[in-house]
């Protein structure tokens, strides 16, 4: 338990510090090719005007934010109370504090104390089980919460690609002492945890092999080499980012 609270720790204040210093997700100065993406992982999500929708690990609320425009409700749980704290006055100041509901609790918990019993029907984090102790309990958790037939849905970095080992000196919010966690999600880990915690059909899908090449300045270049990288038997498991998927019974 002391581990645990530690590890909790030690995220929480990077993520207080680091929301300290940038403030709100900056959507003004959001890249093309990043709101290509965004635009391309909701999508992944197959949506319907009747989805109920949790983040775990909203953080400053980037994808909150973008599914509350879109008119989704949408609830989201966050350890750092400043990130919950910028993201409660986006809302407000956006007009979507009616759409989103947020608390403040750790993934890693009692999801019956901090959620109450309610499902969803899509269920995802993003960027999130590399920065858990307990992975294992955070899909459990995400499983728990998911409606009968409900999607999970988790966006990681792959350990095996080069860029994050390079990614520091280019970031300077990219710290090792809180991002280590990722040498423990490879596509294939994750897929067995999801697999154990009773998830059927899951997928995994190569997303960006490309992440330090903006796609609008190589004329799509980036675009065709995943496509054709995406297809190789090998090279499929070892983009710098996946997503992978599953159903709950």
């Amino acid at each position: 338990m002391e581990i645990l609270e530690n590890w909790n720790k030690k995220q929480e204040v990077f993520f207080d510090n680091l929301t300290q210093e940038y403030g709100s997700f900056d959507f003004a100065r959001e890249s093309f090719d990043a709101k290509k993406q965004g635009e391309k992982f909701i999508n992944y999500f197959d949506l319907t005007a009747a989805s109920s929708i949790i983040e775990f690990g909203c953080g400053r609320g980037e994808w909150v934010i973008k599914l509350a425009n879109k008119g989704y409700n949408v609830w989201g749980i966050d350890l750092s109370v400043k990130s919950l704290e910028v993201l409660r006055s986006d809302l407000k100041n956006l007009n979507l504090d009616d759409r989103v509901h947020l608390i403040r609790g750790d993934v890693q918990g009692d999801m019956g104390a901090i959620l109450g019993g309610k499902r969803f029907s899509t269920v995802f984090c993003c960027n999130l089980l590399h920065h858990v102790l307990d992975r294992e309990k955070v899909v459990a958790n995400m499983v728990e919460v998911a409606a009968p037939r409900g999607k999970v849905i988790a966006y990681e970095p792959n350990p095996f690609h080069l860029w994050w080992y390079i990614c520091s000196l280019f970031d300077k919010k990219f710290k090792w002492s809180v991002e280590k966690g990722l040498l423990k999600t490879s596509p294939l880990s994750i897929k067995k945890i999801f697999e154990k915690q009773g998830l059927e059909r899951v997928e995994i899908v190569p997303w960006d092999y490309f992440p330090f090449i903006a796609a609008e300045k190589t004329f799509h270049l980036a675009d065709y080499l995943h496509n054709v990288f995406s297809k190789m038997p090998l090279l499929k498991y070892l983009p710098a980012v996946y997503v992978i998927k599953g159903y709950k019974k």
